[in-house]
């Protein structure tokens, strides 16, 4: 690989990861944890209130609308996908680097290496302090603002949308 130029280091910890899936989340996954909130006062009111009797179907339906709502939820995904990298890495976070050359995009943690072509990128997101590169085959390549140790996030946007001119771009 040719010299790079920029370099960003960061580690998959649970703060990283939670804003990653943030960025992904789609307007049902809350919908279901609101419903299911909702649906509870309700039963509470119809329980006590009105002195009616609540089915089991009914409270069977609002605790498996809870769950949907809080295994889908950013969290709890951010603590599954750290969970399972710390044991991929007995116990460890390893640091990740990602490079990037004016002809490949480099991806490195611990001896493991895979590079990346630019027309590989479909999506550029800017979430908050952090850019997220979304490439061919559902990988997502976080770069947090303060990671990068060869150049800076402010220039770096600047040149991965003119090496990716097809990628979408969104800023959230």
């Amino acid at each position: 690989m040719e010299q790079p130029r920029f370099e960003c280091r960061f580690r998959h910890e649970r703060a990283l990861l939670r804003e990653v899936f943030r960025a992904y989340r789609r307007w049902w996954q809350p919908a279901f944890f609101v419903y299911a909130a909702v649906m509870a006062v309700l039963l509470l009111c119809q329980a006590v209130l009105w002195r009616e009797p609540v089915s089991a179907t009914s409270v069977a339906f609002c605790i498996a609308c809870a769950t949907i709502g809080f295994c889908a939820s950013p969290r709890r995904q951010a603590i599954a996908a750290e969970r399972q990298h710390r044991r991929r890495f007995d116990g460890e976070l390893p640091e990740v680097t990602a490079a990037f050359s004016d002809g490949e995009i480099l991806l490195r943690e611990r001896r493991d290496e895979q590079h990346f072509d630019y027309a590989q990128v479909e999506r550029i997101r800017r979430r908050g302090p952090m850019t997220l590169l979304v490439l061919r085959g559902r990988l997502t390549i976080p770069l947090p603002d303060a990671g990068f140790t060869k150049g800076d996030a402010a220039s770096f946007g600047a040149f991965i949308r003119a090496r990716c001119p097809e990628a979408k771009t969104d800023r959230r």
